[in-house]
């Protein structure tokens, strides 16, 4: 399986020690079924993906974050012969890691 898309994130007072953010990405993805042999795909289906999440970050310099964060995966429209939608939806887990100038 993989997915991808656009994030989009809000940060509630950056310039505090700790702080907290809400992310979003929207997107889509693929999900393949294949036999033994990794290079043979049996069935491949395409899927859309929302996956918000709430993080608490925290400056450890100018230019370094670190945060944690808990979310919910909800994939919609996969529908094959072994795996559905609620097979890959689920709570998840964020370990982040953000560098730049803030």
């Amino acid at each position: 399986m993989e997915y991808g898309g656009f994030e989009m994130e809000y940060i509630r007072n950056s310039d505090n020690v700790v702080h907290w953010t809400i992310h979003t990405l929207i997107g889509g993805g693929t999900a393949r079924l294949k036999e033994h042999d990794p290079t043979e795909s049996v069935e491949s289906e395409r899927f859309y993906v929302i996956e918000p999440s709430f993080n608490v970050d925290v400056n450890v310099t100018t230019w370094f974050r670190v945060g944690a964060g808990a979310g919910y995966r909800l994939a919609l429209g996969l529908d094959m012969s072994d795996i559905s939608s609620s097979d890959i939806s689920g709570p998840s887990g964020h370990i982040i890691l953000k560098f730049g100038s803030f």
